[in-house]
């Protein structure tokens, strides 16, 4: 009896074990996802304001202002995150892709303009790495608790049966 219950165990533990790597296996392949969505979408609304001038602003808010779109540019400042009356009163079309903007100054012109940033500044990767550092951590320690307690009720039931048989 109990050789059969070490195999069950044995099967158990091996089960939760192959359960937990494909669990992680699943959130790297959703992260990588994300990832990919998210990057191809910000490229996708920078690419389609580019191709409507109308829709972005600047110092100089005629065709000259998208002077970036023909001309060589020197980049001022770089992915310089928006200010909420950007966002929200004066809602700058160079801060809706993303919410950060270059400011650049054109070659030739020497207009000082504004163009969405392409990437945001990685602001969301320490707090993610310290996301996943903190599961790594958690994982082995939550799978040593749960074998731990599923060993102490195995005993307890053990020794229940043990017992209704003596008496």
């Amino acid at each position: 009896m109990a050789e059969k219950c070490d195999v069950l165990e044995y099967y158990r533990s091996k089960r939760l074990f192959s359960f937990i790597i494909a669990l992680i296996c699943f959130t790297v392949i959703v992260v990588f996802v994300e990832e990919y969505a998210e990057e191809g979408n910000g490229d996708s609304q920078i690419k389609s304001i580019s191709k409507t001038p109308n829709e972005v602003s600047s110092t100089d808010l005629g065709p000259s202002g998208m002077c970036w779109l023909n001309e060589k540019v020197t980049v001022i400042d770089s992915c310089v995150r928006c200010s909420e009356f950007e966002m929200n009163a004066f809602k700058a079309k160079h801060c809706t892709p993303t919410g950060f903007y270059d400011r650049v100054n054109c070659s030739q012109s020497g207009i000082v303009a504004f163009r969405p940033c392409k990437r945001a500044p990685s602001s969301i990767q320490p707090s993610f790495y310290c996301f996943m550092v903190i599961n790594v951590v958690l994982l082995p320690l939550s799978y040593l608790i749960s074998v731990k307690r599923i060993a102490e009720l195995n005993r307890l039931a053990y020794t229940r049966v043990t017992q209704s048989f003596e008496c």
